[in-house]
């Protein structure tokens, strides 16, 4: 009775201990590392590897820390000069490259750089190497193991469903989880460093709202007609705060090279605020351009558009970023309305009066043309009477004649016989007398297989002939050269 209380006990505390998780590192299992690139297509040091949180909730990634097969940590996050802490929102991404890569993207679009531990291979080793995200403790977050080379321009990307951004993806621990594929983009980082620390305990039913909450909602680039105060650029709050818009910047331009800074004032939450050239000057390209979100140098939000049609708006609806008819400056985004062009009525030709038909004809309703009636249409009653011996075939309605009947024919001659299937006399077949009797099927097949049995028996003789020569051929030669020499005196 003692063990088994013992035992209630014991597993009333491992199930306990299992079910609680700290608070402080409980949405660390929602970070995932989803893509990996070990080597790039201009140079081996071209390294990148990409963070997602899919938690509804922020994540303080400040001193997490990226490592290799060999222990080796190449990357740490956070403490990134001014700053003191890298902050990832809800549903976003974390980009962070090497040094060599970071110059080749748009200034402050990476959440972390760095200096590749080799300059041969660099960091991460292409053939084979297990990368692990640790957080702030030494613990581990996620981790991708590969054997196998990929080519120059592919990355491992971790296989992933759900309605965008809201991605989750595959984890199960297996190499399964993740495929090779050309890396055709780079995600948009969404990792945001601040300058001040992030709230030692925060509320966990009001979770701190950063500045990222910001983000571009609309753009027009191409108003039909004159530009002049039409071309706009619109933000949207999706905060539970207020956010003062002084502390961002657009960044306008294929290269983003237009910087303007956006004025001091408040933006609600919910609220959505649009800027004109009027506001401050800058263009939007009519054929394909870029604009990004700029906060404190760190690129937050970022959108391409190509070719837009006159009054089309480049909007974010529901998160997808698609082109309207409706533009909405200032207000929610509304998708495009379906427009009926006007068509133009072909009108109906009207049938022309069309000429009787002949009493022996009728109107081809595909043709309007007049044709004969067939035959076989015409009433039996108009058709000329049948000869005597004929009668009228159903198919054609022609006559034909009657079949003779056999009482009718004439009697067949002596030694023929009346054919049944054509009713014509034939000559009566007559069988050969045999001069003997014909055998039974038992006899002749025992007649045909007497043979066999006499070879058999040939074969049998003629063996045990040759045996017996073989076993006494010395007894048969002494006798055969005695019967020489015998018939030889007799000779002489």
């Amino acid at each position: 009775m003692l063990k088994t209380f013992r035992g209630l006990i014991l597993g009333l505390v491992v199930l306990v201990g299992s079910a609680y998780v700290s608070p402080t590192y409980a949405s660390s299992a929602y970070i995932k590392i989803v893509e990996v690139q070990p080597g790039g297509i201009d140079s081996p040091l071209d390294e990148m590897v990409v963070l997602y949180n899919m938690s509804p909730s922020p994540v303080d990634l400040t001193n997490w820390c990226l490592t290799n097969k060999s222990d080796v940590e190449f990357v740490c996050l956070g403490k990134d000069g001014p700053y003191t802490q890298l902050f990832l929102p809800e549903y976003s991404f974390a980009v962070i490259v090497s040094d060599s890569l970071a110059q080749q993207m748009s200034a402050g679009s990476y959440a972390a750089r760095y200096i590749p531990a080799n300059n041969s291979w660099g960091s991460i080793v292409a053939s084979s190497d297990t990368i692990s995200l640790v957080n702030e403790v030494g613990e581990l977050v996620d981790n991708h193991t590969w054997m196998e080379s990929i080519g120059s321009q592919y990355i491992w990307r971790r296989d992933r469903f759900g309605i965008p951004p809201t991605w989750y993806y595959q984890d199960a621990d297996i190499i399964n989880d993740w495929n090779v594929v050309l890396r055709d983009q780079i995600e948009i980082n969404g990792a945001v460093l601040l300058g001040e620390p992030y709230p030692e305990d925060p509320d966990p039913e009001e979770p701190y709202v950063p500045p990222v909450y910001l983000r571009l909602s609309e753009i027009l680039p191409n108003p039909k007609g004159s530009d002049a105060g039409l071309e706009y650029i619109e933000l949207y709050n999706s905060g539970a705060d207020a956010i003062d818009l002084g502390n961002y910047q657009l960044l306008i331009g294929k290269d983003l090279e237009k910087i303007v800074s956006l004025p001091d004032e408040q933006l609600e939450p919910g609220g959505y605020r649009f800027y004109t050239h009027l506001d401050f000057t800058f263009t939007l390209l009519n054929t394909n351009s870029r604009v990004a979100l700029q906060y404190n140098s760190m690129v937050v939000d970022e959108v391409n558009y190509l070719d837009p049609k006159d009054d089309m708006a480049w909007a974010n609806i529901t998160g997808v970023w698609q082109y309207t008819n409706l533009p909405t400056p200032g207000t929610e985004n509304t998708p495009s309305k379906v427009t009926d062009e006007t068509k133009t009525e072909t009108p109906v030709a009207e049938t022309p009066s069309l000429k009787p038909c002949a009493p022996n004809q009728y109107r081809n309703p595909e043709t309007n043309r007049c044709r004969l009636i067939s035959t076989s249409s015409t009433s039996s009653s108009s058709l000329t009477p049948c000869r005597e011996g004929q009668e009228r075939n159903p198919d054609t309605n022609r006559c034909r004649s009657v079949s003779t009947k056999t009482t009718e024919l004439a009697p067949c001659k002596e030694g023929q016989e009346r054919n049944p299937e054509t009713n014509r006399c034939r000559n009566i077949v007559s069988m050969t007398d045999a001069p003997h009797e014909v055998k039974g099927v038992q006899e002749v097949a025992q007649q045909q297989s007497s043979w066999y049995v006499w070879v058999v028996v040939g074969l049998v003789v003629s063996g045990a002939l040759a045996y017996a020569g073989w076993e006494w051929r010395v007894e048969v030669h002494q006798f055969i050269v005695k019967l020489k020499a015998r018939l030889f005196r007799v000779k002489k």
